[in-house]
């Protein structure tokens, strides 16, 4: 009888230190998933925050100025976009552009700006290793446009150097892809 009222008691001790851990779980469910609504919310209101800021500037960079553009509540139903471009140079700029296209398998196109007080300039093409592959002498000033064709050179990463009065100006990369 004593070993059975001994066994009941703990059964119900066991039962009570149960109940006591699932109540605490449950208030540690509870606590997380109130943590979770409130990161979910902090989420979604700077996400909304940030979209409402967005729209804010795409707004105003659209109404700025005197550009019109269609569906716009400035428009006035005219259809018709004003753009204006604009080249900003010195005229002194030694200007050496990227290759187009790039990479290229046959032949690519290098533009370029040489100054009326430029004596001499050049366009040096090395390979990866840095060797010295062709340099050509370029003899007119102002704007220029140099073919190259580069159908038998192989597969890789070469550079091309704008020298100017002994002095290297700037310095690309193409890629040569495969044929």
């Amino acid at each position: 009888d004593s070993a059975n009222q001994n066994l009941q008691s703990m059964v119900v001790g066991q039962q009570s230190t149960t109940n006591q851990q699932q109540s605490q779980i449950d208030s540690l469910k509870n606590k997380v998933n109130t943590q979770q609504a409130i990161i979910d919310s902090l989420r979604n209101n700077n996400l909304n925050d940030r979209l409402t800021q967005l729209e804010a500037l795409v707004t105003q960079c659209c109404n700025a100025g005197s550009k019109s553009l269609p569906g716009n509540d400035n428009d006035n139903g005219n259809d018709k976009m004003n753009i204006h471009e604009v080249e900003l140079a010195s005229g002194k700029a030694i200007v050496l552009d990227q290759n187009v296209p790039n990479p290229f398998a046959e032949n690519t196109t290098i533009t370029y700006f040489i100054p009326d007080d430029v004596a001499s300039a050049q366009i040096i093409f090395t390979d990866n290793s840095g060797k010295i592959i062709k340099t050509v002498d370029i003899n007119e000033k102002g704007k220029g446009m140099l073919k190259v064709y580069a159908q038998d050179l192989s597969s890789g990463i070469y550079s091309y150097t704008l020298v100017a009065d002994g002095k290297t100006i700037d310095s690309k990369k193409m890629v040569k892809a495969g044929n």
